[in-house]
């Protein structure tokens, strides 16, 4: 399965630019980077799922599919750029999954607290 290298901080290494947010909803561009390097016939997805969410209140969770690379003249790539709009401004949880197989998510006191992305 697909895992998120570290930056020098341990962090995992993912990137939130073109933050836009538009009364409660959000766009932005997250960049994440993997290892293994992804093929140009994978199959690619980003997962968010939100945190923080009140008792009894609904959570949202959004999945973008990365664009397609079949006419990409590398084979491979660690770098995959999401484009990601309508989101509820909020912190998210985020997973990325690679034909099927998902990255894992890191836990604290019994909580999955990251990777974490904030939206808000």
């Amino acid at each position: 399965p697909a895992f998120f290298p570290k930056t020098p901080a341990g962090d995992p290494d993912v990137a939130v630019t073109a933050l836009n947010p538009s009364g409660q909803v959000t766009s932005a561009t997250i960049t994440v980077r993997l290892n293994p390097a992804v093929g140009t016939r994978q199959t690619v997805s980003l997962l968010l799922n939100e945190l923080g969410v009140a008792a009894g209140a609904l959570a949202h969770d959004y999945t973008f599919p990365a664009p397609a690379r079949a006419d990409d003249a590398n084979p491979t790539t660690n770098t995959i750029v999401f484009a990601v709009a309508g989101v509820q401004r909020a912190k998210y949880l985020l997973r990325v999954r690679v034909d099927g197989a998902e990255t894992d998510l890191r836990m604290t006191a019994q909580t999955y607290d990251s990777p974490m992305v904030d939206l808000s």
